[in-house]
């Protein structure tokens, strides 16, 4: 069921599940010390699923915010990357806070590098009230310099409906060979 995602996503899918929730929903004030708000339980007890309307715009959401850093468009970053929590493992291994992140985008956007064009080819979502995670497969493509690189990958993203608007604390990219 999971081959697309790999052997060692599928193995580690569970934990980061997991740890996702425990980071969108209480983490933030257990990571600095603080007691967590405990979270809302979950409406059911079996497996649930977003109606039509919020599977929409939580895919709107992550479109936007892979296009948001890509163009580092800092508005757009402001809103769907949470102050608190946030944490981002890209292909090399290196772990950014919130911070790191746009200060990534900026440098991308600054290099002369834009994106062209990006696809989901294949999504799943486990959902836990007002926190989703997304295993997705990516396909993007970036210029710069009049040079074009095609990039793909699996990628676990964490989204939280805070307020209304689904927010991004998270994101873990395995980039193909």
């Amino acid at each position: 069921m999971w081959q697309s995602l790999g052997a060692r996503a599928m193995r580690g899918h569970s934990v980061l599940a997991f740890l996702a929730v425990v980071f969108a929903v209480g983490g933030p004030g257990l990571v600095q010390g603080q007691a967590a708000v405990a979270p809302r339980p979950p409406r059911t007890l079996g497996p649930q699923t977003l109606d039509d309307r919020s599977r929409s715009e939580l895919l709107t959401a992550r479109e936007q915010v892979w296009r948001a850093w890509f163009a580092y468009d800092s508005v757009q970053l402001e809103r769907l990357l949470p102050r608190d929590g946030f944490l981002a493992i890209g292909g090399d291994s290196a772990w950014e806070n919130r911070e790191q992140t746009i200060d990534r985008s900026r440098a991308f956007a600054r290099s002369g590098g834009r994106l062209v064009s990006v696809a989901f080819p294949r999504t799943e979502m486990q959902v836990f009230g007002d926190v989703v995670v997304i295993y997705t497969t990516f396909v993007y493509t970036t210029e710069r310099g009049g040079q074009r690189r095609d990039s793909s990958g699996n990628a676990v993203e964490v989204f939280v409906r805070r307020n209304g608007v689904w927010q991004h604390p998270s994101w873990y990219l395995d980039f193909s060979p």
